[in-house]
C-alpha cells in the first residue's frame, strides 16, 4: 500500500470530491483517481458512493478513512519532530476504559502524569467492554483499562494487574431511597436502572436482580447509556438508579448532587491495564500504569 495513496484518499475523504482532493495535493485529477481506483482494488470494496456533486464515504470506507487519517496525522508528527529536532516532542498517550460508568478510576493517576510529564497529551474515553477489545487490537487506544477476566483471555495483550474497582448504586439526593438506612434488592427493583454496557459484570449483577421477580426479558427493563455525563444528569434529574465507583462517590461533586445507597450487591471487581504484545509500552504509558497501581482514583 503506497502511502501517497493512503494521503490522496483522505483528503478526497475531507474535501468531498476527487477535483477539490487534487487542487489541495496540488497534483492532478487523474492522478488522484487513479489512487482512489488502486486503494478500493486493494481492499477489495468500495470507499467512495459517487454523487453528482462529489463522493461520501461508503460504510466501510468510512471505518477505513477515519483510522487511515490517523496515521496520516501521526506520520505527518513524526516527520516535523524529526525535521526539528525536538528532543522534548509532545507525546500522545490513548487510553481506554470499560466499563464506561467508573468514574474516578484515573482522577490522581492522570493528574499525577500530566503533573510530572508536561509534555504528554492524554485522550480518554469511555467504552462498552467489547468495543474497548476492538479498539486495542485495532491500535486505536494505546492502553485498555477493563476487567481483568476478561481482558487476560485476549492472547494478543500483555496485562498488568491495578486495583481492584468496588462499585456501589447511586440515586439523586431526595431520591426516595436516599434515606433508608439498608436498601433491598426489592427496593431496587421498583426503580428505573441505568446500565453502561450489554456485557460488563455490573450489567449481569442487575439483571439477576431484575429476574428474581418477572417473567419479563430484564434486558428491556434497563436504560443502556455509555456516556457518564449524560447518566449522571438523568439520575441528577429523575427516579432512575445506576451504578458508580465508591471512590468517585466519595468527593464532594458526587456528594452535592448525589447518595450512594446502602446496599452491596457488587463483588469488586479486578482490573488490569492492558497493551498489544507485539508493542512494548512508551515510557508515558508505564508511567501511568505506576500512578494507577499506587493512586486510589
Amino acid at each position: 500500500m503506497r502511502f501517497s495513496r493512503l494521503k490522496h484518499v483522505v483528503e478526497v475523504d475531507r474535501y468531498g470530491s476527487i477535483t477539490a482532493a487534487a487542487g489541495a495535493l496540488n497534483t492532478t485529477q487523474s492522478t488522484v483517481t487513479k489512487s482512489v481506483a488502486a486503494m478500493e482494488q486493494e481492499l477489495g470494496f468500495s470507499l467512495f458512493q459517487r454523487r453528482a456533486r462529489g463522493v461520501v464515504a461508503t460504510e466501510k470506507g468510512r471505518e477505513f478513512l477515519t483510522r487511515a487519517s490517523r496515521v496520516i496525522s501521526d506520520y505527518e508528527h513524526l516527520v516535523e519532530d524529526s525535521r526539528r529536532d525536538k528532543t522534548a516532542s509532545n507525546s500522545l498517550l490513548r487510553i481506554g476504559v470499560c466499563p464506561t460508568l467508573l468514574q474516578g478510576l484515573f482522577n490522581h493517576a492522570i493528574t499525577e502524569l500530566i503533573q510530572s510529564r508536561s509534555n504528554v497529551r492524554v485522550q480518554l474515553q469511555a467504552v462498552g467492554v467489547e468495543r474497548g477489545v476492538l479498539l486495542l487490537q485495532r491500535g486505536d487506544v494505546d492502553l485498555l483499562v477493563g476487567p481483568a477476566e476478561t481482558l487476560s483471555r485476549e492472547s494478543e495483550f500483555k496485562v498488568e494487574p491495578v486495583d481492584d474497582i468496588e462499585a456501589g448504586l447511586y440515586v439523586r439526593k431526595h431520591h426516595k431511597l436516599a434515606k433508608k438506612k439498608k436498601v433491598t434488592r426489592d427496593d431496587v427493583r421498583g426503580f428505573p436502572i441505568i446500565a453502561s454496557d450489554y456485557l460488563d459484570p455490573y450489567t449481569n449483577e442487575i439483571l439477576q436482580i431484575l429476574k428474581e421477580k418477572t417473567d419479563q426479558d430484564p434486558m428491556r427493563q434497563l436504560h443502556i447509556l455509555e456516556y457518564f455525563p449524560i447518566v449522571s444528569r438523568v439520575v441528577e434529574t429523575t427516579d432512575s438508579i445506576s451504578f458508580i465507583s465508591k471512590n468517585y462517590a466519595s468527593t464532594r461533586a458526587f456528594r452535592d448532587k448525589f447518595v450512594l445507597l446502602n446496599i452491596d450487591i457488587f463483588k469488586p471487581l479486578a482490573m488490569c491495564c492492558a497493551w498489544r504484545t507485539r508493542w512494548l509500552p512508551s515510557r508515558d504509558a508505564r508511567l501511568f500504569i505506576s500512578y494507577l497501581q499506587t493512586s486510589k482514583g
